[in-house]
């Protein structure tokens, strides 16, 4: 194909962009679509082992939904090479309690299935958006994540066993029969 004004072959126009450019397009596309926030950098990592282009986030779609949601909304000719790109999902302990307490609300034991803590993290990393709930689950599994005082799943899983939903409800809700404390001073 010839340009008809200099008769010389026309050479395709690729749209070049900067890779941090394009990551932050990306990161912005990826939260958005997500509805998470999703932080996309150039680093160094165990997993990479080297420096390449990482896709970081907590909860939301698993590896896989991420990497078909890249697929289809990274242009094709782009900065970055998403055969190269490093996914790296956290699943947070809230929403392993939010499990703990719809295992409950099932009567079924807070790791339901699942023989340890671990195993119940191993399986939530296949599990899309395991951080949505009712209003309800959440405000238990925040009580539950604020009595535990570390992230171990099992140290959730024996609390869970422990209080049950009605023990988490009553620990949001004080009796309705207590009187608040009046000392001296006061009325």
């Amino acid at each position: 194909m010839t340009s008809p004004l200099s008769r010389r072959p026309m050479q395709r126009q690729v749209l070049v962009t900067s890779k941090s450019a394009e990551a932050f397009k990306l990161r912005v596309r990826l939260a958005s679509e997500t509805g998470i926030p999703v932080d996309v950098h150039w680093d160094s990592s165990s997993r990479s082992r080297g420096w390449r282009w990482h896709v970081i986030w907590s909860d939301g779609p698993t590896v896989e939904g991420m990497t078909a949601l890249i697929d289809r909304v990274l242009p094709e000719p782009s900065a970055l090479d998403r055969t190269a790109l490093v996914y790296l999902r956290t699943v947070q302990p809230r929403s392993v309690a939010l499990t703990m307490v719809r295992n409950l609300r099932l009567d079924s034991p807070p790791l339901g299935e699942h023989r340890t803590g671990r195993e119940l993290e191993d399986h939530l990393e296949h599990v899309p958006y395991p951080e949505r709930g009712t209003a309800g689950d959440l405000e238990l599994a925040a009580e539950l994540c604020r009595l535990v005082p570390g992230v171990d799943a099992q140290d959730l899983a024996d609390t869970a066993a422990k209080y049950g939903l009605a023990g988490l409800r009553a620990l949001l809700v004080p009796p309705v029969n207590v009187l608040p404390f009046r000392g001296p001073g006061r009325p």
